[in-house]
Formats: structure tokens, sequence, C-alpha cells
């Protein structure tokens, strides 16, 4: 099970503490700053990249989950749509 998770703060880190306790193992998140995602995954032995690498992990992604204070999306109905013709 492949999870993406989009942000690195406070919400980001206990998202990413429940899914270790439910067993996902393959967790990549994804910031607009690298360093920020790099902590937080590296604390759950998980993946790390900016925000640009989101259209191309998500076709090989089954959860995405988004955890940020942006008042704008994120990810986008089209970037879905994508990602599903490529799986």
């Amino acid at each position: 099970l492949q999870v993406l998770l989009i942000g690195a703060g406070k919400t980001a880190e206990l998202t990413a503490w429940h899914l270790r306790e439910q067993g996902v193992t393959q967790i990549t998140v994804l910031n607009h700053h690298l360093e920020k995602a790099k902590l937080l995954a590296d604390t759950w032995q998980g993946n790390s990249a900016t925000l640009a690498a989101l259209p191309a992990l998500l076709p090989t992604t089954d959860i995405v989950i988004s955890a940020t204070s942006s008042p704008t999306p994120i990810l986008t109905k089209a970037q879905v749509q994508q990602a599903l013709h490529k799986r």
C-alpha cells in the first residue's frame, strides 16, 4: 500500500504516526520545502519529495492524504484524472 502524504506540519505528523501504527510502511511525504518533507519522512522511514513530484507519483499511489493549511487546492481533479489513466 503506497501512501502519499501532502504536507509536513503537525497534522501530517499525526497522520503519519497513525498510518505506521496501522502497518503502512510505504509513506512518501510531499511539501513545498524538501527539508521539511525529509524531516518528517525520515522519522517514519519514508520517502520525501517536493510538490513538483506530485504528478509523477500519483499513478503509483494508492492513498493520497492532504494535510496542509493551503487556501487553494494542492491536488486537482485534472491531476487525479491523468493519474488514473496511467494506472
